[in-house]
C-alpha cells in the first residue's frame, strides 16, 4: 500500500519498507540526525527523509522559484538509477529545498542517452514536525526514460538520498557518496 505523500512521515504508513538511521560523509556517520525510508509498489518508488532542523535559527530557504540553485539552501537530493549494472546508465536527480523549490537533473554515465531537459514531476510534500524537516516523495517509474516498460519489481535499482546542511555547511548521504553511489534495492511483491 502506498504511503500518503503529505509531508508528515508516519511509520504506520511505511510498514513494508527499508528504514535507515543516520547519513554519512566519507565513511563517517554525521552528528546531525537524519533517517530515511525506501519502499515501492509496482509503479512507484517511495522515499522519505526526516532530518534535524537547525539548533539555532531557521532552516535556510532563500530560493523561491524552481532552480538547481536550491543547493545553496538547506536542501535534499534524491537519486534513482534504474539500471545500476548497465554499461550505460542514467542517475535521475531531484534537488529541493524545504519550500519544494528546486529542480531536476540527469547524470549520464558511459555514453547514456536522456533528454538533458528531463523533468521528473515527482510528487513531493514537505513539513516541519517536532524539530525535524519531513520530506516524502512518490517517484513514478514511467517518469524515467531508461525505466520505460519496467515495474519496480523488475531487477535492481540504485537509490541515494542526500542532505545539504547549512549553518554550518555539511553534506551527508545515505550511501556516503554522491551520484552513481546509491544503495541497491530489489523490490518484491
Amino acid at each position: 500500500k502506498a504511503p500518503t505523500i503529505d509531508g508528515k512521515i508516519s511509520v504506520d504508513e511505511w510498514p513494508v519498507c527499508a528504514g535507515f538511521e543516520g547519513f554519512q560523509f566519507r565513511g563517517s556517520l554525521q552528528q546531525r540526525r537524519a533517517s530515511a525510508l525506501v519502499g515501492a509498489d509496482e509503479k512507484h518508488i517511495f522515499v522519505a527523509i526526516r532530518s534535524q532542523l537547525p539548533d539555532e535559527g531557521q532552516i535556510l530557504a532563500n530560493i523561491k522559484k524552481d532552480s538547481l540553485k536550491a543547493v545553496h539552501d538547506d536542501s535534499l537530493e534524491v537519486y534513482v538509477n534504474p539500471t545500476p549494472d548497465a554499461a550505460t546508465r542514467v542517475d535521475y536527480q531531484l534537488l529541493m529545498n524545504s519550500l519544494g523549490k528546486g529542480g531536476y537533473n540527469v547524470h549520464l554515465l558511459g555514453g547514456a542517452k536522456e533528454d538533458v531537459a528531463w523533468k521528473g514531476n515527482w510528487q513531493q510534500a514537505h513539513g516541519f514536525h517536532d524539530g525535524f524537516w519531513h520530506f516524502e516523495c512518490a517517484i513514478p517509474v514511467s517518469s524515467m526514460g531508461t525505466a520505460q516498460g519496467r515495474k519496480t519489481t523488475d531487477g535492481v535499482w540504485a537509490v541515494n538520498l542526500t542532505r545539504n546542511w547549512k549553518s554550518p555547511w555539511q553534506w551527508s548521504s545515505l550511501s556516503g557518496g554522491y551520484a552513481n553511489t546509491g544503495n541497491r534495492f530489489t523490490f518484491v511483491k
